[in-house]
């Protein structure tokens, strides 16, 4: 089976290794749509440096969303994953098949 593009690939091979609540999410528009899709939340290692012997990494949290449900996902949307809803912040990267974004937590207030 040949697949001419990674979304393609992408569409069969997350879902496949995917569990119920690990992969399965919200986006929702800054208008309040709501597409159901495949995302995941990944804690990133950044900015590593040494000083005096001491090294330093800070740590931001990125999710990246299946383009197969979400074709554009924009700044301040918003993806919940399980009991957690997370701000899209910052593209960071993207594919055909995929993009992903720095994100921040949403409040229990929404803020």
């Amino acid at each position: 089976m040949a697949f001419p593009t990674l979304a393609q690939l992408d569409a069969i091979v997350v879902p496949a290794m995917a569990t119920a609540d690990e992969l399965t999410a919200i986006h929702r528009t800054r208008d309040g749509t709501e597409t159901p899709c495949v995302a995941w939340l990944d804690d990133v290692s950044v900015e590593t440096y040494t000083e005096s012997g001491t090294t330093a990494t800070s740590q931001r949290r990125e999710v990246t969303i299946q383009r197969a449900d979400v074709a554009r996902p924009q700044a301040q949307d918003t993806v919940t994953i399980g009991s957690d809803t997370w701000r899209l912040q910052t593209k960071v990267g993207d594919d055909s098949g995929q993009t992903r974004w720095i994100v921040g937590p949403v409040r229990s207030d929404g803020a």
